[in-house]
């Protein structure tokens, strides 16, 4: 009885191991023959492991980006946005850094006093803290700021606070026109050198408008 190819289907004669129209193994003597399974195929491991290579390689990529998108997420926020305008002032004394990430609208309302108005506001109330880090740590320390608490607000609290400062209602609204998020946020300026530290809580107000996050200091009114 002729045997047929389970591969390709083609008659093969009986006593016929190997198919000699697509080279599959056949069981010799039985009809209807199938090729030998894939495991079994010395090439089917190298397909195999064609696939899984760039599949991997892929899957270790979409996990790299998903960790970089993390990374910059967090520093872009709210919250990478107050860290850095503290440093700035802490760190690397940097007050016009400090006017520059300040919220356009109130950084232009504290101007209208003076040009450098603000930028000395920020000195006179960071160099306070500073001179009070050096005098208690004695040398050369770090600075490290951490986030202690955020609640989100909203533009007509903010306004309220505004207010307090003496700002009129109507200049207030005319701040807080176009916001979009506030978060009142409550950090702790660490000044850290070994074992030893000592610090300072700051809070401030992180904003969203149009064109991404800024920050409104908390003032004092009577420093103001």
């Amino acid at each position: 009885m002729a045997q047929f190819c389970g591969n390709c289907g083609a008659q093969m004669p009986d006593n016929a191991v190997i198919c000699g129209n697509c080279g599959s193994r056949l069981s010799a003597g039985m009809p209807g023959s199938v090729p030998v399974p894939a495991a079994n195929n010395p090439g089917s491991g190298k397909k195999l492991q064609k696939i899984i290579i760039p599949v991997a390689a892929g899957a270790v990529a979409l996990v790299a980006l998903i960790i970089i998108l993390c990374v910059v997420g967090a520093s872009s926020g709210y919250k990478g946005t107050v860290k850095k305008f503290l440093k700035a002032g802490y760190e690397n004394e940097n007050y016009e850094q400090m006017v520059n990430m300040t919220y356009r609208s109130f950084a232009d309302y504290a101007e209208e006093k003076d040009d450098d108005y603000l930028e000395e506001y920020y000195e006179r109330v960071v160099s306070g803290d500073i001179d009070y880090f050096d005098d208690k740590m004695d040398s050369k320390y770090n600075i490290k700021i951490e986030i202690l608490k955020s609640v989100e607000s909203s533009d007509k609290k903010l306004g309220r606070y505004l207010e307090g400062l003496y700002i009129s209602e109507d200049d207030a609204d005319d701040i807080t026109d176009g916001i979009k998020k506030v978060y009142e946020v409550k950090t702790k300026v660490i000044a850290k050198k070994g074992s030893k530290e000592k610090s300072k809580t700051v809070t401030v107000y992180a904003v969203k408008d149009s064109k991404g996050w800024s920050v409104v200091p908390s003032i004092d009114y009577y420093g103001w």
